[in-house]
């Protein structure tokens, strides 16, 4: 269609073309155009007609463009809507992710996600259990039902003989540990007496230690004094800490329940050595500290008996030992005085070998120095510490 209108306006052009020539010749001689009225009249009618051509052209030239503009019109709203369109899905996409991101529904399905694979996990592993079950009863069924009626037998008597043991065990330590309590309680009356002969005050600083008699029994003696430079209360606190061995022994049972765990501490001990000769010795221990705190006093009394193993079967030791610590009227120090008694025992006709009972007393006598020694400085040095954790710099 635009090609024939076209065409159509190129004529028209054309036509008019000429006739502006004809125009412009007749103009040039009016007086002959007002003669001849005929000839005035055809070239009216022509002008006329050129005018309507012309009028055409321009509504069809009006036409065309108008129809320009409609399709780029319609093509710039196309354009615009898929523009939008875009952004649209765009913006839809990230509110769709950020939905689906904080979705609970996805968090439901990680979480079953997680379940899943903690089943498959608990199905892998049952299916590995099973199957060692199955191999375990194929070789069973090879057995002989004697034979695995009577190895089934010997297993249950084994377990019923071990737990019997170990109750016995419990029950034979919780009536020794009650009667021992009750000689540590009867132990604190006595500590007046035993320091009776001299004064803590005046006591010579240091440890002494040495074989003594009484009523034709020999034992062994030690005497220590020493003086901490801080508070009675923080002492004894400190010392009642360090009375558990918590960090010094690590194979042990507590039965600090049989008292009040406040003020006794009540453990059974295994002490590994190894003498000089080389040889590795191990002794247990029944031990029981009970501490009474008075307003200028505090009294530690405890209880060992030590009972040997191997080589020191049949060898036992009682240890006794009362700690009184009073605090300093005139400077602020405590003054701590301890005595410990060591009185070797014998139970029904066990007889052990001379030498053997001698280094046994002697290694405990030894350890005690020993423990004495450690006891102090570890005092000293946690006294120190909870006192520079108590100043703020």
């Amino acid at each position: 269609m635009e090609s024939s209108d076209t065409a159509f306006l190129s004529e028209v052009s054309a036509f008019l073309d000429t006739d502006d020539l004809c125009l412009t010749g007749s103009n040039v001689a009016p007086t002959e155009v007002n003669g001849d009225t005929r000839a005035l009249r055809v070239k009216l009618r022509d002008r006329q007609q050129k005018e309507a051509l012309r009028k055409k052209r321009y509504e069809l030239r009006r036409k065309n463009e108008r129809q320009a503009l409609q399709l780029m019109q319609v093509e710039l709203t196309s354009r615009l809507m898929l523009l939008q369109h875009g952004n649209k899905s765009k913006n839809h996409r990230s509110n769709t992710n950020a939905m689906v991101s904080n979705s609970p529904w996805r968090n439901l399905v990680l979480l079953q996600r997680q379940q899943l694979l903690q089943s498959k996990e608990e199905q892998e592993k049952l299916i590995s259990a099973v199957t060692v079950q199955a191999s375990y009863l194929k070789m069973l069924r090879g057995l002989d039902p004697e034979e695995l009626l009577q190895a089934a037998a010997t297993q249950k008597e084994a377990s019923l003989a071990i737990a019997s043991s170990m109750q016995v065990n419990v029950q034979s330590n919780h009536v020794r540990f009650a009667q021992q309590l009750s000689q540590v309680v009867a132990a604190h009356d006595q500590v007046d007496d035993i320091f009776s002969d001299f004064n803590v005050f005046n006591m010579p600083t240091g440890m002494t230690s040495g074989m003594q008699t009484s009523d034709g029994v020999a034992f062994f003696q030690h005497f220590n004094r020493f003086t901490q430079p801080f508070r009675l209360n923080q002492t004894q606190n400190s010392w009642w800490k360090l009375a558990s061995f918590e960090d010094m022994i690590k194979d042990r049972e507590d039965y600090s329940t049989l008292a009040d765990p406040r003020d006794a501490t009540i453990l059974r001990l295994r002490l590994v050595r190894t003498l000089v000769t080389g040889a590795t010795v191990s002794i247990i221990q029944r031990y029981i500290f009970r501490r009474v705190v008075d307003e200028n006093r505090a009294v530690f009394t405890w209880k060992t008996l030590s009972e040997g193993e191997g080589i020191f079967a049949g060898m036992y030791l009682e240890e006794t030992g009362w700690a009184s610590l009073q605090e300093s009227v005139e400077e602020e120090v405590t003054v701590v005085g301890v005595c410990v008694q060591q009185t070797p025992m014998r139970f029904g006709e066990s007889r052990p070998r001379t030498t053997d009972s001698q280094t046994f007393c002697k290694l405990l006598h030894d350890m005690l120095n020993e423990n004495a020694q450690i006891i102090t400085t570890a005092l000293s040095k946690m006294l120190i510490h909870e006192t520079l954790a108590g100043i703020d710099v």
